[in-house]
């Protein structure tokens, strides 16, 4: 977020709060810590009203983001008048993020901090722009027809002891245009060429490998909770990715040309839902120990989630 932009504020009763703080917390995973500047903040503002910035007015954000065009206008007309709080829980997100990145400000916390404490976060993130460069250097690799097009496969190059080496004949490039091309386009169902690929890449470069995990985050629980709001029975509609794109777009998170991409939003919402995967933020109320008892008690594990 730019800290230049110009900001507007809306109050908020604790009882509005509340109620948009159940959904902020069951799709994003965001609770009350997010949305308070300091711990000292959150503990005077118990039970009173809290004033959170955004970039528009009310009326402004909703006609830019839920009324933009025909698709998110008529989605919006499934959605009853008392599910308003899901409009609340919209901007409380921009705040949550704004007030993050102030945060970060006046901090020396990176990346590799972030990482430490989100560990699954790591194997997601760069297996991502792995697939990306190995997608395109199987796309791009020169083919000898009716040749060999001989490969040297090696891990644990570095170490001797370990180090383990295959020759494959590899006729007719076969093991990249055939197995390793077909595994990254299963795990990549939203790009659909070289020059997809090389955008995805570029901005993924441009953004960081934290920001393309936070906008999972985003478009899954933007897409669950409207679903929820709709009774909406559909995998996915042009007018929901409507509004999770422009929901995105207005955050900073995606370019003019992902907008202009229709098929972007829809093809990594299938995605996540072919994988199982349910990104939301991490609870701030558990840290530590308690963090740890809960990531024990789940039954996860950061290798398995690797290898989904």
């Amino acid at each position: 977020m730019d800290k230049d932009n110009n900001f507007y504020p809306h109050v908020f009763t604790w009882e509005q709060f509340q109620r948009a703080l159940l959904y902020t917390k069951k799709y994003y995973g965001m609770d009350a810590p997010y949305f308070y500047r300091t711990a000292n903040a959150e503990l005077a503002g118990k039970d009173q009203p809290i004033t959170i910035y955004n970039r528009l007015m009310f009326e402004d954000f909703c006609k830019r983001l839920l009324f933009s065009d025909k698709s998110s206008s008529k989605y919006m007309e499934q959605i009853p008048q008392e599910e308003i709080a899901i409009i609340w829980a919209l901007m409380l997100v921009e705040w949550g993020l704004l007030c993050e990145w102030l945060k970060d400000q006046d901090s020396d916390y990176t990346l590799g901090d972030y990482y430490a404490d989100n560990p699954n976060d790591y194997y997601q993130d760069h297996m991502r722009e792995e697939l990306l460069k190995t997608y395109l250097f199987c796309k791009q690799t020169p083919i000898r027809p009716q040749r060999t097009n001989e490969i040297i496969l090696t891990v644990n190059k570095g170490y001797p002891k370990y180090r383990r080496s295959l020759t494959l004949p590899n006729f007719e490039n076969w093991v990249l245009r055939g197995a390793l091309l077909q595994y990254c386009e299963s795990h990549l169902e939203d790009i659909h060429s070289v020059e997809e690929a090389q955008k995805a890449l570029d901005a993924y470069h441009e953004k960081g490998r934290k920001a393309d995990e936070k906008i999972d985050r985003i478009i899954y629980g933007t897409y669950t909770m409207f679903k929820d709001a709709a009774k909406d029975t559909r995998a996915t509609s042009t007018g929901l990715c409507r509004i999770i794109t422009n929901y995105l777009f207005y955050l900073g998170m995606i370019s003019k040309y992902e907008v202009e991409n229709e098929q972007l939003i829809a093809g990594r919402i299938k995605y996540m839902l072919k994988q199982g995967k349910q990104p939301r933020f991490t609870l701030r109320i558990l840290s530590g120990k308690e963090a740890l008892e809960e990531l024990s008690k789940s039954g996860r594990n950061t290798f398995e989630d690797m290898m989904k």
